[in-house]
C-alpha cells in the first residue's frame, strides 16, 4: 500500500513538472531583432567592435562600404531587448557597440561585419 501511495506522488510530481516545462517553455521562446546598416568610411579606417555575450564575424569583401548586421537575442521577451541598444560612430574610426542601459539584461548580440 505504501508503495502505491509512492508511485502516486511521484506521478503526480512528474505531471506537474511536464506541464510547467511546457507552458515555460512557449512563454520564453526566443525574440530577436535585427540590426542592419552600411557605412561607407575611408580605406585603412580603424575598427573597433565590442559585443555582448555573443561572437563578432568580421570579413572582407569587394564593395566599397561596410556592413554591419547584428541580432540582438533573449529569452525573457521584446522589453529585455530594449536594454541593449547598438551604437554605431564614424568619427575618424569606426566604433560598434553593444551597450547595456541596464546591469541587469539576458541579451546576446551577435556581429557580422563586412570590410571593404
Amino acid at each position: 500500500m505504501r508503495s502505491s501511495k509512492l508511485q502516486y506522488v511521484i506521478v503526480t510530481i512528474l505531471i506537474l513538472f511536464v506541464y510547467s516545462c511546457g507552458a515555460n517553455c512557449t512563454l520564453h521562446a526566443e525574440t530577436r531583432e535585427e540590426f542592419h546598416k552600411k557605412y561607407t568610411v575611408e580605406s585603412g579606417t580603424p575598427l573597433s567592435v565590442k559585443s555582448v555575450n555573443g561572437s563578432i564575424n568580421v570579413s572582407t569583401w569587394n564593395k566599397d562600404y561596410v556592413d554591419v548586421f547584428a541580432v540582438k537575442k533573449s529569452r525573457r521577451g521584446e522589453n529585455d531587448l530594449d536594454k541593449v541598444e547598438i551604437r554605431v560612430s564614424t568619427n575618424g574610426r569606426l566604433n560598434i557597440e553593444a551597450h547595456r542601459l541596464t546591469k541587469r539584461d539576458h541579451v546576446s548580440v551577435s556581429f557580422t561585419i563586412k570590410v571593404p
